[in-house]
């Protein structure tokens, strides 16, 4: 037996309130379409892409996942379409944020029709994440996996209810979302195991035609790419956890490690630095009005034959997850969540039909959690905007949670980038005149691509230079004290600074960074042999400013990391630190006042081999 819908009086209200919901989310996605995530990874991709279109040079295999599996890289061309129409960064995030909501749109429709009115509103109600809205419209794979999810949900839900009509669409929509992300193989195991059972649906027409078409795809790719040949990707993975066929038990029992996955669209907004209180509550109501509801709904499934197999799906799904996977992220949640919707409002919905509850007060209660995971997503990206990037924990972005020293992800929107670079260009900033840890840590965090595009000043030294503070800074500094930034970005002021002559380990300008990389996405930082020397010329009170980014074994404290010679420090020292990825970045500020005429100010680190990117500034104080 199906479920059937559920007739009710305030049909066409519920159509309403669904609809502007619906139109709520469409008009975030558009507005702040540019305010997401642009990192290493879609710098990355989006250079593959404009590799093809502009060069010819075809992708050949999707982006190594794990650092070693590859598909086909369907993703690529998907990123593509929307840069056929305009080549810019502002029509993926248009497009792509339009398919999102296009996808629940659809997916709504689909349960309104099958599983009824509550159903569907209630769905749509937790089908809008609030952290993940930040990247559904970035160009970054996690960002079609939740709509094109909610495309084989849908399709799925369909076939089930209309199992003559094959599952032409549903195969299709499948090998693409398997190209996207690898994490939804476990879904594709679960409608295996439904063909099994329904052999009818294997010899249909549609589904033979469909499943030829995606057999000659993988084999023209596999003899074109032989993705067997390409080479392995090494980047900075988890710490390592117990491997073989004898630790697969251990995951699935992790009783914490399941904890940590449930969780997580908690933990991503608890884990953003500096807080975001509004955020997080409503975080946590909407969790756990989900996790109750997927308990209820899979109580209720036994009754019904199309929730008993979605109900195999997402348990085969979050077991095989549990078991395989020794560390996941919270981007491998993303295919699974319209499936936790859709069995917590069917859950949701048997219960308040069990218990009698009007249809009134149920429109207006999903309505209302719906308003609250707008309102979250509206609230998120005013905090995005106001600090032009979101420091994410790292460590509880994983399941099981990463037991290590507290680190960051420094997560830069690209409205914010876009700014900085623009303004550069347009004043003629070259990037040797440019100082301070934010800039150093844009850079870093972007594969260095929005650097100032003209790298030297036609002048040596440069009569400027330029520091770039967010407008929420960490701590009191006095280096800007008194100074009118000369421009503002989005997030960010810039002060414009006389340089003084400024050496570091006898190397003229107050910027040494190392060009030598990692992987994709990690710079080495500079190495000095013996420790870091700054030498500053300078006739009066001075505030000198050192940013450093370090590697992680480099530790500099004060006071005893840094030797002053040839000055006296007129105020206690100032410092900051933050762990970002895998790197120390820190702050030091001196108020310095020289005791020997003709002779620089000299602080060093001790004389030992040390690896830090320096950026350094300094100002002479009037009065």
């Amino acid at each position: 037996m199906n479920a059937s819908p559920s007739p009710h009086p305030s049909h066409s209200t519920s159509t309403w309130v669904a609809a502007l919901v619906l139109l709520a989310l469409g008009f975030i996605q558009l507005y702040y379409c540019d305010l997401t995530f642009h990192g290493p990874d879609q710098i990355r991709d989006m250079d593959t892409v404009r590799l093809w279109l502009h060069q010819g040079q075809w992708p050949h295999n999707s982006t190594p996942f794990n650092g070693r599996l590859y598909l086909p890289p369907g993703f690529y061309y998907l990123l593509a379409l929307p840069l056929l129409v305009v080549d810019s960064e502002i029509s993926i995030f248009i497009a792509f944020g339009l398919f999102y909501v296009a996808c629940i749109a659809y997916a709504w429709r689909t349960l309104r029709l099958h599983l009824g009115e509550r159903t569907a509103l209630a769905y749509l109600a937790l089908a809008m994440p609030i952290f993940s809205s930040v990247y559904t419209h970035s160009a970054w794979n996690p960002a079609l996996v939740i709509g094109l999810s909610n495309l084989v949900l849908a399709l799925w839900i369909q076939s089930l209810h209309q199992p003559r009509r094959g599952w032409f669409a549903l195969v299709l929509v499948m090998f693409v979302l398997v190209q996207v992300h690898p994490s939804a193989a476990p879904l594709g195991v679960a409608l295996g195991l439904y063909a099994l059972a329904h052999p009818a649906v294997l010899r249909h027409r549609s589904t033979l035609a469909s499943t030829v078409i995606v057999l000659t795809l993988t084999a023209l790719w596999a003899a074109l790419a032989q993705p067997w040949k390409a080479p392995h990707i090494v980047s900075a993975p988890p710490p390592p956890a117990p491997g073989g066929w004898s630790a697969l038990p251990a995951r699935l029992l992790d009783v914490g490690k399941w904890w940590d996955a449930l969780a997580m669209p908690y933990r991503m907004i608890e884990g953003i630095s500096p807080a975001i209180p509004v955020v997080t509550a409503a975080a946590a109501v909407l969790l756990g009005f989900m996790l109750v509801g997927v308990v209820l709904g899979l109580v209720y499934a036994a009754r019904t034959r199309t929730m008993r197999w979605v109900a195999l799906a997402l348990v085969l799904w979050w077991v095989l997850a549990m078991t395989f996977l020794s560390y996941g992220g919270f981007w491998h949640l993303d295919v699974i969540q319209p499936w936790l919707a859709v069995m917590a409002a069917y859950g949701w919905t048997r219960a308040s039909e069990q218990w009698g509850c009007p249809h009134a007060p149920w429109l207006w209660g999903t309505a209302a959690a719906g308003v609250l995971a707008l309102g979250g997503q509206v609230e998120l990206y005013r905090h995005f905007e106001a600090h032009g990037k979101l420091d994410v924990a790292a460590n509880t972005s994983f399941f099981p949670r990463i037991q290590d020293v507290e680190r960051h992800i420094p997560s830069f929107s690209y409205r914010y980038l876009h700014a900085m670079q623009t303004y550069l260009q347009a004043e003629g900033i070259c990037q040797n005149q440019l100082r301070g840890l934010h800039w150093m840590l844009a850079r870093d965090m972007t594969n260095r691509q929005f650097d100032a595009r003209c790298r030297e000043a036609p002048v040596h030294p440069p009569a400027t230079q330029y520091l770039i503070e967010p407008t929420h800074p960490t701590g009191p500094w006095e280096l800007t004290q008194g100074l009118v930034p000369v421009a503002t970005l989005p997030a960010a002021a810039v002060y414009a600074l006389t340089p003084l002559p400024m050496r570091i380990n006898g190397r003229e300008g107050g910027n040494v960074f190392s060009d030598e990389k990692i992987d994709y996405m990690t710079f080495w930082s500079a190495r000095h042999d013996r420790g870091i020397m700054i030498e500053l010329s300078t006739e009066g009170p001075t505030v000198l400013r050192v940013s450093l980014r370090c590697t992680d074994e480099t530790i500099l404290r004060l006071p005893d990391s840094w030797t002053l010679s040839h000055a006296t420090s007129t105020a206690p020292p100032r410092a900051t630190q933050a762990k970002y990825m895998g790197s120390n970045y820190y702050t030091f500020e001196w108020t310095l006042h020289p005791t020997q005429t003709y002779t620089p100010i000299t602080l060093a680190t001790p004389a030992v081999l040390t690896y830090c990117d320096v950026s350094a500034a300094a100002r002479v104080m009037k009065g």
